[in-house]
């Protein structure tokens, strides 16, 4: 009997009931109502976990637990005692015969023995059984009990009979019929009978049958439990499937990660949780991260040297350095260039009206035209000279009053927002942000 080379496991996670059918691959709407699971493609195949000799003989799994073995090639399944190769399920199986040379018991791995005490002396040993050619160990017992022609000319010269063809037919030699008449066994062919005394071979396999017919009933036993667990395995995944099923119409999708919630904080214990938490969810304690603290500043001073303080209630105090912001110094350094820039421009100016009020108190002709003149300066040497001037004139050096710097300052404004704008004449206005040094909201 060829067993179903099939082994399914499936780790559903996240669904708690198991009462559905599942169907995977093709057709998934199709299934039998006799099925948990059946899987249908037309070019996939279903893969069994893949263990070798060694590995597959370290572990003792549930009955009818079936694998692939990577040594062999071949599919393996347990009884709950051993694992058998249901590859050498089709006319034989591997077992172990044994013998034991105290009690005389000849024994085959899967049960069933035989007592050969009334066949053999007290003197016989394993090694004299050994001797007679029966060999302690793996043995296989086959089934099958049709001779190939092969076989037969094998047989036949081994016992010394004629192996060439003499009639030019090597139909006429096939065995047609084969019978035991208790002495005699008669073999049919085409040729006729031909029969030979076995009666001194005759042996007793009662035993022998009685455990073969033993090991089928285990063997078909074993089949009958692979048959239940795939049935059962059938039905749990039909069971998975119509919870699965259930699932996607209620949630209509599939994921289980974009459930709508929603974040409540309980202001008494400090838990944040999920207002559609999943199942066991505890939320998270927050009462480590909350607060207490509800100190008020104090105050806020500016001292001489321009430190700003900050005190804070219950706290400790901070102090900014705030000097380089105070500009005070430099205005006032500004303001006495400015000042002095005006009184020399004053003097100049006085010195050269005095020089002009002697020359009109000396010119005492009535010509309008002949003392007219013009003022010139020259830039590289600063001197101040007549156009028109007298002979001999040598001008007036100004190099001693002429400053490169005579604008004024036109005015100095603060805005709202503690900006104070300088406007200097004849130059580029300056901004100052003193927003560091108003105080007022402190």
């Amino acid at each position: 009997m060829y067993f179903k080379r099939i082994s399914l496991l499936f780790a559903i996670l996240g669904i708690q009931a198991i009462s559905a059918q599942v169907k995977i691959g093709e057709q998934p709407d199709n299934i039998d109502a006799a099925s948990i699971v059946e899987l249908e493609s037309t070019n996939k195949a279903l893969v069994l976990t893949r263990l070798t000799t060694s590995q597959m003989q370290s572990i003792t799994p549930l009955r009818g637990a079936i694998v692939y073995n990577t040594d062999t090639q071949c599919i393996h399944y347990f009884n709950g005692l051993l694992w058998n190769n249901l590859c050498q399920g089709n006319g034989g199986s591997n077992q172990m015969l044994s013998f034991d040379d105290v009690s005389n018991v000849l024994s085959l791995e899967n049960g069933g023995s035989v007592d050969l005490t009334k066949f053999l002396s007290s003197s016989l040993t394993q090694a004299d059984i050994e001797a007679m050619g029966f060999v302690v160990g793996p043995h296989i017992v086959d089934t099958n009990t049709q001779l190939s022609e092969t076989e037969v000319d094998a047989y036949v010269a081994n016992n010394g009979y004629i192996t060439t063809e003499v009639d030019g037919d090597a139909s006429n030699e096939l065995n047609t019929g084969i019978s035991f008449d208790g002495t005699y066994l008669i073999v049919t062919d085409g040729g006729g009978n031909q029969s030979v005394d076995i009666s001194s071979l005759a042996f007793d396999d009662t035993a022998i049958q009685n455990s073969l017919t033993t090991n089928t009933n285990a063997i078909n036993s074993i089949q009958t439990d692979v048959d239940q667990n795939e049935l059962d395995a059938d039905n749990a995944i039909a069971a998975v499937q119509t919870n699965l099923d259930t699932h996607i119409t209620a949630d209509q999708d599939t994921s289980a990660t974009n459930e709508l919630s929603d974040l409540n904080l309980d202001a008494t214990s400090n838990m944040l949780t999920l207002t559609n938490a999943q199942a066991g969810a505890t939320g998270v304690d927050l009462s480590g991260f909350v607060s207490t603290d509800d100190q008020n500043l104090e105050s806020a001073t500016l001292s001489a040297t321009s430190e700003l303080a900050i005190n804070i209630e219950g706290g400790n105090d901070v102090t900014v350095d705030l000097s380089d912001l105070e500009e005070s110094s430099d205005i006032a350094a500004v303001q006495t260039d400015v000042d002095q820039n005006e009184l020399d421009a004053d003097n100049a100016i006085a010195t050269v009206q005095t020089n002009l009020d002697t020359h009109i108190t000396a010119d005492q002709d009535t010509s309008a035209t002949n003392e007219l003149s013009d003022l010139n300066l020259d830039a590289t040497s600063n001197m101040l000279t007549l156009t028109n001037a007298e002979a001999g004139a040598t001008g007036v050096d100004l190099s001693g009053f002429v400053s490169t710097d005579d604008q004024n300052l036109e005015s100095a404004t603060l805005s709202a927002t503690s900006e104070l704008a300088v406007n200097i004449e004849g130059g580029n206005d300056v901004t100052v942000d003193l927003s560091d040094l108003e105080e007022s909201s402190d």
